[in-house]
């Protein structure tokens, strides 16, 4: 067994970075890796550990980037030299000197490398001839499960090196290198179209709902993929496509079949900010527990120490009214002035927190709003922006605005809503608004107008090295 997990090591430790020392994809199905079902679980495992085990990945690419980027983030007065020095560039939209650029480099370097580990598997399980039918409905919700994981990982590379669906007619502007397999060593990938890399994403999830065919049990079944996660990531994906119909198809599908509710107002503090909590809404979440890495609540989170390295800034905390449930998920720092959040509630042992939540219920209903105002079903908008907004407060007016004021009041409530989550930055590029951070202590570009070259990452300089075929982004 210890032979068999270390070639399951090498197997996966092949990255995309290292151009000219890959394994051809054809030797992975020739070797242990893939022999049988147990395998192929921990090959699936490994996948999923590629989120946990990369802090550029799971914390920092999919919160602290564009949250910082967005405006609900700032520095804080007890934030250290090296986490300023790591993340000025991305505050600042500094990502000009790309080889001194830490965020660019890790976070393409990472997911990359998972998706190589990704690919290999898919290519392991598609390989694998099942020996009984038990193993084949395995086989097939692995299958599944790493096919998500792959849409998930493309769509957040899209988000960071591509421009947004809506930058150029029909997406034609360019998208991602699209893999299938682990490339060989030769080759020399070509970048897609944004069209083309929706569509390889969204055909990926459309599999993935053929594959799947049971929920994992324990008290983590959250922290799998499944059904209702690949529904809940064609609403997201399509929401940031502008496919309206399709955004309001799988967020339906999502609210009215998967047994989901909205966290009541009495006991949303409790569910968001209690250490090691899962809670009604949860759809999909990474489960840290027992991984030992420096954690959010450390960074933005209200912990034994009371300070943090980043404080919220004061325009998201003063979008909350006193009778909102959610500011009580803020703590003022009365000494220093900073806002740090229960959301990343840490374990004062362990000094790591259990869960962040990827996906969950009410982003759907956002979701199912917005794109419902799009079409101008102002019923159907209002009444799923309504059910956000009477239960973060019960005595709120009702929202009885129309078009584009209705959209507004969106986008404003997604913010409140799903705010240190990952959301709002894309929000603002997604619907070509400009960045206006009203409060800002940074040095350069506290404001944006859209479009602009530097909203998105530039492609280290070493991945256009390895290949001569891959392409810069414009402006860099």
């Amino acid at each position: 067994m210890k032979n068999i997990l270390y070639i399951i090591v090498m197997v996966f430790s092949i990255g995309c970075s290292d151009f000219l020392n890959r394994e051809p994809q054809t030797s992975i199905a020739k070797n242990e890796a893939f022999e049988n079902i147990q395998n192929i679980e921990l090959a699936v495992i490994g996948c999923y550990n590629s989120l946990l085990e990369n802090q550029s990945l799971g914390k920092e690419a999919f919160i602290l980037y564009p949250e910082l980027k967005g405006g609900n983030l700032k520095y804080g007065h007890n934030i250290g030299v090296s986490t300023q020095n790591r993340w000025r560039n991305s505050y600042e939209f500094n990502h000009d000197k790309v080889d001194e650029d830490e965020i660019t480099y890790s976070t393409y370097r990472n997911a990359y490398s998972m998706m190589n580990r990704i690919n290999n598997s898919i290519h392991g399980i598609r390989e694998y001839s099942p020996k009984s039918e038990s193993e084949k409905l395995l086989v097939e919700q692995y299958l599944a499960e790493v096919l998500t994981l792959r849409a998930y990982l493309n769509f957040y590379l899209a988000n960071f090196y591509c421009q947004p669906y809506e930058y150029s007619s029909n997406a034609q502007h360019i998208g991602l290198v699209l893999l299938e397999v682990t490339p060989d060593p030769l080759d020399q990938p070509k970048r897609s179209k944004l069209y083309q890399t929706y569509d390889f994403i969204i055909n990926d999830l459309d599999e993935a709902l053929t594959l799947y065919n049971q929920d994992r049990v324990g008290v983590r079944k959250e922290s799998w993929l499944r059904v209702v996660a690949a529904k809940a990531l064609l609403s997201r994906v399509n929401l940031y496509k502008g496919d309206w119909n399709e955004v309001i198809k799988w967020s339906t599908e999502v609210i009215n079949t998967s047994g989901l509710s909205l966290v009541a107002n009495e006991d949303y503090h409790d569910a968001f900010s209690s250490h090691n909590t899962i809670n009604t809404e949860d759809i999909w979440t990474l489960d840290f527990t027992g991984v030992a890495q420096e954690a959010l609540s450390r960074i933005i989170g209200v912990n034994r120490e009371q300070q943090s390295e980043f404080s919220v800034t004061t325009d998201l905390y003063d979008l909350y009214d006193d009778q909102d449930v959610r500011k009580s998920l803020y703590w003022v720092n009365t000494n220093t002035k900073d806002t740090l959040t229960y959301k990343y509630n840490n374990d004062e042992t362990t000094l790591t927190e259990n869960v962040y939540r990827l996906v969950r219920l009410s982003e759907i209903y956002l979701n199912r709003a917005e794109a419902s105002a799009r079409i101008g079903d102002n019923v159907v908008a209002r009444s799923d922006l309504n059910s956000i907004v009477k239960r973060a407060n019960p005595n709120a007016e009702d929202i009885k605005t129309s078009g584009e004021a209705l959209v507004e009041d969106i986008l404003i409530e997604r913010r409140k809503e799903l705010a240190l989550e990952g959301h709002y930055y894309f929000d603002l590029i997604r619907n070509a608004k400009d960045i206006n951070r009203a409060d800002y202590n940074g040095v350069l570009n506290q404001n944006l107008s859209f479009p602009n070259h530097k909203m998105i990452l530039p492609i280290p300089n070493y991945a256009l090295d390895y290949n001569s075929n891959m392409e810069q982004n414009e402006g860099y």
